[in-house]
């Protein structure tokens, strides 16, 4: 599949990549869920996914921000893991899409609560071109 036109030009994203406009079916017996959408969307897809994940699902949010609900401050992450009670690690990188599409040397962190969902992320996007590691993930709302 050609990469979209607009975002990566000229860049094949492998045999292995579909595009499903159906959420529910994209999902649908799925072992990672990556969130990579725009945060204003967050809660609908959510929404959408209650009670459609595996329990031993594991995802990961690539969503920069912060919702602020009533209640305070809460993370993507805490998002994520609340609506759909998985646990949900974050990978974070400086405009690395582009650089690992490109094969040039990037990096990108991933912050998880559970290391062995860490791992599963780790071996299921081997990222040859970036060096990658993890941390323990440590929320900081002041």
């Amino acid at each position: 599949m050609p990469g979209r036109r607009s975002y990566l030009p000229g860049v094949d994203l492998g045999s292995n990549v579909v595009a499903n406009a159906d959420l529910l079916s994209a999902v649908d017996d799925a072992d990672v869920l990556i969130f990579c959408a725009p945060l204003q969307q967050l809660r609908g897809i959510c929404t959408k996914l209650v009670g459609k994940v595996k329990a031993n699902t594991v995802a990961v949010s690539m969503i920069e921000g912060m919702r602020i609900p009533p209640e305070g401050p809460q993370l993507i992450s805490e998002t994520v893991s609340r609506f759909l009670n998985v646990d949900c690690s974050v990978l974070m990188g400086a405009h690395i899409t582009t650089g690992i599409a490109e094969q040039e040397l990037s990096e990108a962190v991933v912050a998880y609560n559970d290391r062995q969902h860490a791992a599963v992320l780790q071996v299921r996007a081997p990222l040859p071109v970036c060096p990658h590691g993890t941390v323990s993930f440590v929320p900081f709302i002041p």
